[in-house]
């Protein structure tokens, strides 16, 4: 059985940890609410285009360390798109007592 890898998911949460450092609890909520809807998105386009606007937000409201946190490790977050969609769920969840519920449904 194949260790998990930092790269198959877990990279958001390394962001949002990141962030979760020095973001003020409203800022923490937004930001909760945009960083999943990067990884869940229905293509690596849609997305990077998530990505361009969480980062473009980040910058307005004067958190550059989350957007350059998150750059620095975007290719590791989406390396899932590489593989079958059919496969996308299971890559993106890290936690161990999900996965074989997943397995199962």
């Amino acid at each position: 059985m194949r260790k998990q890898s930092t790269t198959e998911g877990q990279t958001s949460r390394v962001v949002w940890e990141s962030l979760e450092e020095w973001a003020r609890k409203k800022v923490q909520l937004k930001a909760k609410r945009q960083l999943p809807s990067i990884v869940y998105s229905e293509s690596e386009q849609e997305a990077e285009e998530k990505r361009d606007l969480f980062v473009l937000w980040c910058k307005r409201e004067g958190y550059d360390r989350a957007s350059e946190t998150l750059l620095s490790d975007w290719e590791r977050m989406i390396t899932f798109y590489r593989f079958p969609k059919e496969h996308w769920r299971h890559l993106r969840t890290t936690n161990v007592v999900d996965r074989p519920l997943q397995r199962s449904g």
